[in-house]
């Protein structure tokens, strides 16, 4: 029973992980960065399948600086709504 949840975590860790990791890696200004760990851990799966989904996109179509742009715009505008607050 404990082998099922096991692989069953590991497996959303293996779905959710990628994203975070090719976000992190578009070298975000230090102030995004810091906004996106903050909130990145409190959002759903579903938020963060549909924001990943929604960067991909952008960044296809537009390139890595549009993507940063607005990731940088959701991610003030979701800390607002949700009350995250800086980590500083």
């Amino acid at each position: 029973m404990f082998e099922g949840i096991k692989k069953a975590l590991h497996k959303i860790a293996g779905i959710w992980q990628p994203a975070y990791d090719k976000i992190k890696a578009w070298d975000l200004p230090p102030e995004v960065s810091e906004l996106f760990d903050s909130l990145w851990k409190s959002l759903s799966p579903q938020i963060q399948a549909g924001l990943w989904k929604l960067l991909k996109e952008m960044y296809e179509k537009y390139g890595v600086e549009k993507a940063k742009d607005i990731l940088k715009v959701i991610l003030e505008y979701l800390s607002k709504i949700l009350k995250v607050e800086d980590p500083e």
